[in-house]
């Protein structure tokens, strides 16, 4: 959805979960994502955010290549935040940290 029929339905979302003390946004925010690509120096990545969160924030993940004990390794990067700050990276294998 977009435009005037996006800003209806959220406006009656809001509406309806300040009524219930905002249950609604609590169950569906366990269970229901939206997602995103967008591109973190020349990979594609994804964006998962919360269904009612709105701020445009979210978690971020991007495939990346780090340099461990001189070798170059795939990891996966984990953002946070509206502007994707650093929050962690994943790797495939724990032995590539020892």
């Amino acid at each position: 959805m977009e435009g005037k029929a996006e800003k209806a339905w959220f406006k009656k979302l809001m509406k309806a979960d300040k009524k219930s003390h905002y249950k609604l946004a609590n169950k569906v925010s366990l269970s229901k994502y939206e997602a995103y690509t967008f591109t973190y120096r020349g990979k594609k990545g994804f964006n998962a955010c919360g269904w009612l969160s709105g701020g445009g924030d979210g978690v971020y993940y991007a495939p990346v290549k780090k340099t461990i004990h001189g070798q170059k390794a795939k990891a996966l990067r984990i953002g946070d935040g509206d502007h994707n700050y650093l929050k962690a990276f994943a790797y495939k294998n724990k032995n590539l940290l020892k």
